[in-house]
């Protein structure tokens, strides 16, 4: 019976014609290791939601949140705060997938010196540099 043997047990309706027995040591020895693997995969579940749980609500100091503009720069720092410059240098270094503008890998490429890879299937003004990013590269 799929109640008797699920997480429903109990919900079987009577008479019910299934069998409410295991067949064999090789079917509950399964249906153990089902449970075990569950209990686990919630147990883990439940580890990292505690995780957040316990981080601080500091993802705007002093309430003031970053202008749209900025955010790029603060991800970036917040990259180099976690991982460091060397780790984020190492191998061929980061990989911003998605990354729209380019903004992420511009601070992170010429403002951190940080080899970045940008990959996004939108061609964004015929792939020309903003007039401020043109302006930082002639200085």
């Amino acid at each position: 019976c799929k109640f008797w043997s699920g997480r429903s047990a109990g919900l079987c309706e009577e008479p019910c014609v299934f069998r409410h027995h295991f067949a064999s040591s090789a079917e509950k020895a399964k249906a153990a290791a089902a449970t075990a693997a569950r209990e686990k995969s919630q147990s883990l579940a439940a580890k990292e939601l505690e995780a957040y749980d316990n981080v601080e609500d500091m993802a705007h100091e002093g309430n003031e949140k970053a202008g749209k503009g900025k955010r790029a720069w603060c991800f970036a720092s917040w990259l180099l705060q976690q991982y460091g410059r060397e780790a984020l240098r190492a191998g061929t270094g980061v990989l911003d997938v998605a990354g729209g503008q380019g903004d992420l890998s511009w601070a992170l490429s010429v403002e951190e010196g940080v080899p970045c890879t940008l990959v996004d299937p939108a061609l964004r003004r015929g792939g020309s540099l903003k007039s401020w990013q043109r302006k930082a590269l002639r200085k």
